[in-house]
């Protein structure tokens, strides 16, 4: 996002840049924890890893989604060959929106990421 911006990333406010900074690392657990269920996969006691990865994905790509709006403001919105990025942030918040679902819903996630926490395996 730093170089697409160039010089307008230092025009930004302070609190924006923490909040990329937020989500960058994020989005580094997102990814350990999705390489973590990888691995597990042949395990069947792993279902807690594979639940914490979706919730980590799911609310960070709607961390980022919603940072891009925040960054650029209404000209997210636009779409087209034209458009900043080619309409792929609006594209973007609408498929994190729809994540949630897909994923099984967080609140669901969570359920079975603590039933595994407290040792109550189903």
């Amino acid at each position: 996002m730093q170089s697409e911006l160039g010089e307008k990333w230092d025009e930004l406010p302070e609190s924006l840049r923490a909040r990329w900074v937020r989500a960058l690392v994020d989005l580094r657990v997102a990814r350990l924890l999705a390489y973590r269920a990888v691995s597990l996969q042949d395990d069947p006691s792993a279902g807690a890893a594979a639940s914490a990865a979706r919730i980590a994905t799911t609310t960070c790509d709607q961390q980022v989604a919603e940072l891009l709006f925040d960054v650029l403001g209404p000209v997210a919105l636009d779409s087209g060959a034209s458009s900043a990025l080619h309409g792929a942030i609006e594209d973007h918040w609408r498929y994190a929106q729809a994540a949630t679902v897909a994923s099984g819903t967080i609140e669901v996630q969570r359920m079975l990421v603590a039933r595994d926490a407290l040792g109550e395996h189903r």
